[in-house]
């Protein structure tokens, strides 16, 4: 694995979002938007999760939560639409998803040129020790760590010793390198919780401010969430 290489302006940022999105809420795309206007990046990849390595598996097929994710981003403004799509890797690859694995795939498939930023949330980032190969996710991108309400920033453990190591104090930092470094992201992101928008399906409350209408609509007509008998 090469050193991180000093790169050009020419050269690309591409963002890459990791989720269940079981469903995906507006609380994901406003982080995407938000993301590509402020690192200014030139492509954003949502990456949908096979099984989730830290949580339990999707309640959903794989399909459903894949339309879902293409009805959200079609319901976005056609400039933005442009910029962002989904990336199935993990899903393709199939059983447990792990970071590791996909930021190695995509090195392979784009090189060491591109700068590749990881978002994820302040709460992910303190729980970092606890994902496969954490020590060296960042030879392979950045990480944009996004504030996430009621969650304190100050970090123990892994998260500690990666801040200390690799902190960046602007944003532009991610654009000097092609990995190995982390910024905090200011997003005031809606506090939505995918859990949350489940338990409201099954208790017959609407979904207005937490999904697009096209998702919840979705949602409805497959019958998606509901309490089984």
């Amino acid at each position: 694995m090469p050193s991180a290489p000093l790169l050009a302006d020419s050269f690309p940022a591409i963002g890459i979002l990791g989720g269940t999105f079981n469903p995906v809420h507006l609380g994901h795309t406003h982080i995407a938007q938000n993301a590509l206007k402020q690192l200014k990046l030139q492509q954003l990849r949502f990456i949908p999760t096979a099984i989730p390595a830290l949580k339990d598996q999707p309640s959903t097929s794989s399909l459903d939560r894949l339309n879902m994710l293409q009805l959200a981003l079609q319901s976005l403004p056609a400039l933005q639409q442009q910029h962002m799509c989904i990336d199935q890797r993990e899903i393709l690859r199939g059983g447990t998803s792990y970071t590791i694995d996909s930021l190695q795939s995509l090195r392979e498939e784009l090189g060491w040129d591109d700068r590749l930023v990881w978002l994820l949330g302040s709460d992910a980032f303190a729980q970092i020790e606890h994902w496969k190969a954490w020590d060296r996710l960042l030879d392979y991108c950045h990480f944009a760590v996004i504030a996430r309400p009621n969650c304190e920033q100050d970090w123990q453990g892994g998260a500690a010793a990666l801040w200390q190591q690799h902190g960046a104090q602007d944003w532009s930092e991610l654009h000097a390198t092609a990995h190995g470094r982390i910024v905090m992201l200011d997003i005031d992101a809606p506090n939505i919780a995918s859990s949350d928008i489940r338990q409201r399906v099954q208790q017959g409350l609407s979904l207005q401010h937490l999904v697009c209408p096209q998702v919840a609509d979705y949602i409805a007509q497959h019958g998606l969430y509901a309490v089984t008998h």
